[in-house]
């Protein structure tokens, strides 16, 4: 993977994380409806075009669904906490396939010298 391809979706595992945060915050809003990143439609952006057409920030959708609660709120704050978790460990992924790119490529140049 490129760097340019790591950074993209990096930007986009970031906006999920404040998409998370913001639901988890309004956990008790009423009316209040979650959002989240679409990954299938920034992949498949990704995938097609090697990177993203907008910033990552576009890519957020509001789950206008309805929720079992009275007051309108659809959070679920255990649901919450298990794509929180996810999130994180994408974001930790992604983050050490960088260092390791960096790490390779700072061995090389030390090899040149």
């Amino acid at each position: 993977m490129s760097v340019e391809l790591l950074k993209s979706v990096l930007g986009a595992v970031h906006e999920n994380l404040k998409a998370i945060q913001s639901n988890l915050a309004n956990v008790d809003t009423p009316g209040y409806k979650r959002s989240e990143l679409d990954f299938q439609r920034v992949f498949s952006e990704l995938q097609s075009n090697g990177k993203l057409s907008q910033p990552t920030a576009n890519y957020v959708v509001t789950d206008l669904r309805t929720g079992w609660r009275l007051d309108g709120n659809n959070v679920d704050p255990d649901k919450e906490i298990v794509t929180l978790i996810e999130t994180a460990l994408w974001y930790q992924g992604i983050s050490e396939m960088l260092s390791r790119h960096f790490s390779t490529a700072r061995e090389v140049l030390q090899m040149l010298r």
